[in-house]
């Protein structure tokens, strides 16, 4: 039986499982009841997690010039090329700045370990948590957002592992 999803996106219809996560949804991407922007000091900016320099905010305009859609989005870039995004309209990093290899291994890691939750096999906290457990983190350490390579290398193995086991 599969999970029910009663509560829906004013904006675009999607369904959910509760309110709160509508909430999030129409926040992060339609702006809908979307906080006031954060501007961010010198303080709050982020290091990079590649060079260990200072990153600075930008548009998504100079992370994706081909991407319109991303124009209104914030990322936090350092002059090393390493970027990330940031939550909703607010200036919070979604992680820890990552370059190319990085974003890619992370991208993978997501393409390999997401399946566990989104089809339903198991909630999206358990999935973390057997993660969490499997890389020997804390729980709210393991976001693949936060993960170096290697980490994240790490979770493809576990993940395809976890799938050869269950075959």
């Amino acid at each position: 039986m599969g999970i029910i999803k009663r509560h829906s996106c004013p904006s675009c219809g999607k369904k959910f499982k509760t309110a709160d996560a509508v909430a999030d949804h129409a926040r992060d991407l339609h702006g809908i009841g979307k906080p006031a922007p954060v501007s961010a000091s010198p303080t709050d900016d982020p290091q990079c997690a590649e060079c260990g320099k200072t990153a600075h905010i930008v548009g998504g305009e100079r992370i994706y010039p081909h991407r319109p859609d991303l124009f209104d989005k914030r990322f936090w870039l350092c002059e090393c090329g390493a970027y990330c995004g940031c939550h909703g309209f607010t200036t919070r990093p979604l992680g820890f700045l990552a370059g190319a290899d990085t974003r890619r291994a992370r991208n993978n890691a997501h393409a390999v370990f997401d399946p566990l939750w989104k089809s339903g096999a198991m909630g999206r906290r358990d999935a973390y948590s057997w993660l969490a457990e499997q890389m020997g983190l804390r729980a709210e350490e393991c976001h693949i957002g936060m993960m170096n390579g290697d980490q994240a290398r790490k979770v493809i193995q576990l993940c395809n592992d976890r799938r050869k086991a269950a075959a």
